[in-house]
């Protein structure tokens, strides 16, 4: 369940049979049953209620991949390859749902998992200014409400000659916490 809702920890189907059991039998008197059964219904109100779940989720769709050959070469062989290389701007797209209302605040975090990452990755929005992707969780952006279709576009740095050829990847991560 939601650390937001959900039904009580303390919920129990049979709860409620033994508890009505119980108090009839301590309390015979009518006042004092009425009394006794108010403030359970307002007990089974409180903490036997489901409450409404609500957990803010971020979803991710699209990627970017680059083909870097002898065609990037600055001069033709025996040259450099270009420094840097940009993704469409909407290589990514990001999803952000499961808000209270639409003033339910949020902020985006990003990183990348990756043991041999050689390169310089950044991430930007549509319109934004690029900001550099690490190891460790940094705020990218926030916002509030559902929103969907967020275009992100990504640049690639550092790429050289001197970088042993093979195959890169790595993973980027969003998450997504509520403020």
């Amino acid at each position: 369940m939601s650390a937001r809702g959900g039904p009580s920890p303390l919920f129990c189907p049979f709860a409620l049979p033994l508890l009505l059991a119980l108090f009839t039998r301590f309390f015979k008197g009518t006042k004092m049953r009425k009394m006794v059964f108010s403030i359970l219904a307002m007990l089974i109100i409180v903490f036997f209620s489901p409450r409404a779940s609500f957990a803010i989720s971020i979803s991710a769709s699209g990627g970017w991949s680059e083909t870097i050959d002898e065609n990037d070469l600055l001069s033709g062989a025996g040259s450099d390859l270009q420094g840097a290389y940009e993704s469409a701007t909407n290589a990514a797209l990001l999803t952000i749902s499961g808000c209270q209302d639409s003033d339910d605040t949020w902020q985006v975090n990003v990183s990348y998992s990756s043991s041999n990452w050689p390169f310089s990755l950044s991430v930007k929005k549509s319109g934004g200014n690029y900001q550099p992707i690490t190891t460790t969780q940094t705020e990218f952006f926030s916002g509030k409400g559902d929103t969907s279709d967020i275009a992100l576009q990504y640049k690639l740095e550092g790429v050289s000659i001197k970088i042993a050829p093979g195959t890169y990847s790595t993973t980027i991560t969003y998450t997504v916490v509520d403020t």
